[in-house]
């Protein structure tokens, strides 16, 4: 999967570590939709098994990111797991 262009996210380019570590640690819409056609999971579930890594490192703002993600998508899908 190429750079993003579109917006500002994980997969954007850089060029050392100055903005390696100012990067943002989420896909944009764009870019999460091409790891999911490229790998195939469920998108609702990586937004809880981040969300439950994020905790486990102590990453409190990221979990919560995570959380209002998986939230979201319940309010849409409900418990079904589309992929």
């Amino acid at each position: 999967i190429d750079h993003c262009i579109f917006n500002r996210c994980l997969m954007n380019g850089t060029a050392h570590l100055v903005e390696d570590f100012a990067a943002p640690s989420h896909l944009c819409g764009v870019c999460l939709r091409k790891l999911q056609w490229r790998l195939g999971f469920d998108v609702k579930g990586r937004y809880a098994s981040l969300a439950t890594a994020f905790s486990d490192m102590g990453m409190e703002k990221e979990q919560k990111w995570a959380q209002k993600q998986y939230d979201a998508l319940a309010k849409v899908v409900g418990d079904n797991q589309a992929k």
